[in-house]
């Protein structure tokens, strides 16, 4: 990856030790990657405490280095394996729950990963609709496959805390690997939320029917290899899938033949609109660098650019989990607010000028969150995010190179008209969404009985 000096020239920084096991993030200069390690523990002891950094050590050392620090998926663990036998018998499950529609659907298992955060990414999305069907009377358990930090009962309380009309069961189970039956109970349906956990549901035949809870694209979180080939294969599994959004959809539909239901996503209640200023000078920019879908190095030099021709402009990040921003060589003035609570990335959004953020794998809630606040979007182009959104009507799509995005950037800073037309837009997208409407949208198709060999 690449970052600024805090002359004008780049200069190159190695991988170091990532922020969440599978990923990597920008090495700090003059400093190795066992110092880098260090400070990084530091950093997440601080926001996490012990208990929680002693989990995420845990699964660092054993799913990023698992055999002799090669930095690839264990492949000799009987989580990323299965047999024919294995798919024969998932394939009757499938087939079985195809014959008819399915009314009388009473519990639920959803295999998810480990969660420090409840409100983090796509957790708390399966959490939602977890909500919705225990609000139905439906049983729903939340199935941790890998629990290293907290309890069951923690897990419980920290749902209890966002969900309290609903009751969402935490189960988790040494030895789940070798007989996933043995100590899962039965359940009507059941969710994989991610490729790992889907490795466990293939395996998990105590159920009527099972579904894939798909929010990415996620091969290509990785390089071309063993770990994005494994992710790859259990889209060829023949589940059938609740999807983000349709450009999921159709990928899932079109390559792997596979039936699906696609959800609109809706931004939270919270999220309202502030007063459009006439001279724009806050751009917010959602800084992830452990996260490379979500485009760090992109931005970073392209308000470098804007920087230099607009001096004026305050720049302000949010989003960074465990080592500062300010341990990256960022050359230009900013905020970096860290990580916020929901009411306080609302606040934040309804006081920004502009927006900046990346989709670089499939569409995020940000866009529709910064448009709900009232705040002009710029974002890339492609085919994931222009499935929902619209260049020059709701937000500015650039492509993803520095100059482009420039260019989207001062278009929106220069021009109040332009500004006011893209937050007319934006609210008129996101008061077209609705999660009542998705979530019988999905709830009809898992009652129905949906299989595609």
């Amino acid at each position: 990856m690449y970052y600024f000096s805090k002359g004008t020239s780049a200069c190159r920084i190695a991988g170091s030790p990532p922020g969440i096991p599978g990923q990597r993030v920008g090495q700090h200069r003059g400093r190795g990657k066992m110092s880098n390690l260090v400070l990084y523990g530091l950093q997440y002891w601080k926001q996490y405490g012990t208990r929680n950094l002693i989990g995420a050590g845990a699964r660092y050392l054993g799913q990023r280095f698992p055999d002799n620090s090669r930095g690839m998926t264990d492949l000799a663990s009987p989580c990323y394996d299965v047999t024919d036998e294995e798919l024969r018998k998932h394939r009757v499950i499938l087939e079985s729950w195809a014959k008819g529609n399915h009314d009388e659907i009473h519990s639920i298992n959803w295999f998810i990963p480990d969660f420090i955060n409840a409100y983090g990414g796509g957790h708390f999305n399966i959490f939602r609709f977890a909500n919705y069907f225990a609000n139905l009377g439906i049983d729903n358990r939340i199935v941790i496959y890998n629990l290293t930090s907290g309890t069951e009962k923690e897990k419980e309380a920290e749902l209890s805390k966002l969900f309290p009309q609903g009751h969402l069961t935490v189960i988790s189970r040494p030895g789940i690997e070798s007989d996933i039956e043995a100590h899962i109970p039965y359940a009507d349906i059941s969710f994989g939320t991610c490729w790992q956990s889907v490795y466990y549901l293939v395996k998990f035949n105590n159920t009527r029917g099972k579904f894939y809870f798909l929010q990415d694209y996620e091969p290509l979180f990785y390089p071309g290899g063993a770990t994005s080939a494994l992710a790859e294969a259990t889209y060829k599994w023949g589940i059938p899938a609740v999807t983000f959004g349709q450009w999921l959809s159709r990928m899932y539909t079109d390559v792997y033949h596979t039936t699906c239901q696609d959800f609109i996503p809706c931004p939270d209640e919270v999220f309202s609109p502030g007063k459009v200023s006439c001279k724009a000078r806050k751009i917010f920019f959602f800084s992830r660098p452990i996260s490379e879908r979500r485009g760090f190095d992109l931005g970073i030099v392209a308000l470098h650019k804007l920087f230099l021709k607009h001096p004026e402009v305050e720049i302000v990040m949010a989003g960074s989990i465990g080592i500062p921003l300010s341990r990256y060589q960022i050359p230009f003035p900013y905020r970096d607010l860290g990580s916020l609570t929901i009411q306080e990335t609302a606040e934040l959004y309804r006081t920004c000028d502009i927006g900046l953020c990346f989709s670089m794998t499939n569409l995020s809630f940000l866009p529709l969150e910064l448009m709900a606040s009232g705040c002009p979007v710029v974002t890339n182009y492609g085919p994931t995010t222009n499935w929902l959104l619209t260049d020059s009507l709701n937000c500015l799509m650039a492509e993803p190179y520095p100059s482009a995005v420039v260019s989207k950037l001062e278009q929106a800073l220069t021009s109040f008209p332009l500004r006011q037309q893209l937050v007319e837009g934006g609210l008129a997208l996101v008061r077209k969404t609705s999660w009542p409407k998705e979530f019988s949208r999905v709830h009809k198709f898992i009652r129905s009985g949906v299989y595609q060999s």
